[in-house]
C-alpha cells in the first residue's frame, strides 16, 4: 500500500488541528491554575487576618479577666 501525498496532507491537517486543540487546553489550564493560586493567596490572607482578630479578642478578654480578678482581690 502506497501512501499518497493527499493522504499525508490530510493527516497533517488533522494533526495540526489536534495540536492546536491541546495547546488551547494547556493554555486554559495554565490560566485556571494561576487564578486558583491567586484565590489561594487571598484565602490565606483572610485566614491570617482572622487569626489576628481572634488573638486580639482573646488578649482583650484576658486583660478584662485580670482586671476583674484584681478588683475582687482588693475587696
Amino acid at each position: 500500500m502506497a501512501i499518497s501525498l493527499d493522504t499525508l496532507i490530510e493527516e497533517k491537517t488533522i494533526l495540526q488541528a489536534d495540536f492546536e486543540k491541546v495547546s488551547q487546553q494547556i493554555q486554559k489550564l495554565t490560566n485556571d491554575l494561576a487564578q486558583m493560586k491567586a484565590n489561594q493567596n487571598a484565602l490565606n490572607g483572610a485566614l491570617q487576618q482572622n487569626e489576628k482578630y481572634i488573638a486580639l479578642i482573646q488578649e482583650e478578654g484576658a486583660k478584662k479577666d485580670k482586671a476583674v480578678k484584681d478588683m475582687v482581690a482588693k475587696v
